[in-house]
């Protein structure tokens, strides 16, 4: 059988010896095993693949005001068919960048980017996904594209939107501290009241009780024993 199943390679053949000289025979000279060459059927040719690296992903968040960000890049394609490696280069970069931590910060939804390939090759069992991210702006505007749409199929400005909101959470504060003014208030008079009844209960206690005055008895004098001055 050839050694290879497609293009060039070898087979062999053997034999054994049946009858070993004697008496003075001659010897068996000659070879054992034989090895020739063998052609198959012509083999696919596998075109050499080289390593690719893929392009840098967005950069992250700053991690802190004025701080850093980074972001990161992996090897696309592995090499194949005796392809090229890939060079050694930076998978992960850093950068500056300045984060105003204290301002408003508008938020928007980017498109969706491209569907991954399906998890299965074959069958209806399998999945794809594909991911979109938030990116921040600094002015309303900016985000013109990603305004809202009302029931009538129209555009909402954005901005309009912010400031509707501010003010409701605005008034939602005034309605927050009338109402705790309110509550000092009704506390304050309550207790001026109990103080008030507090003090006519006391004054109550000291006055007579049912209806009796006080009297000063003393012992009249008798003919019989007559009080003596002094």
């Amino acid at each position: 059988v050839c050694s290879s199943s497609c293009g060039q390679g070898q087979r062999t053949r053997s034999r054994d010896v049946l009858h070993e000289n004697r008496h003075g025979g001659l010897p068996c000279n000659n070879a054992l095993v034989e090895t020739a060459g063998c052609v198959q059927k012509t083999c696919d040719v596998c075109a050499p693949v080289d390593c690719n690296w893929g392009d840098w992903e967005m950069w992250s968040a700053c991690d802190k005001c004025g701080g850093q960000r980074k972001r990161y890049r992996h090897i696309e394609v592995q090499p194949e068919c005796g392809g090229k490696a890939c060079t050694p280069q930076m998978a992960e970069e850093m950068g500056n960048c300045t984060r105003q931590c204290h301002s408003e910060t508008y938020c928007a939804w980017e498109d969706w980017q491209n569907w991954e390939a399906c998890s299965v090759t074959c069958g209806d069992l399998g999945r794809k996904s594909r991911v979109r991210y938030l990116k921040a702006y600094d002015q309303p505007h900016a985000i013109a594209a990603a305004a809202l749409e009302t029931s009538a199929g129209g555009l909402v400005n954005i901005e309009a939107k912010f400031e509707e909101l501010k003010q409701r959470a605005q008034g939602v504060e005034v309605r927050r501290v009338g109402e705790l003014g309110t509550a000092f208030l009704l506390g304050t008079l309550s207790f001026a009241g109990l103080l008030a009844m507090g003090k006519r209960l006391s004054r109550g206690l000291e006055a007579p009780i049912w209806g009796f005055s006080r009297h000063r008895y003393e012992a009249a004098p008798t003919n019989e024993y007559p009080l003596r001055a002094g």
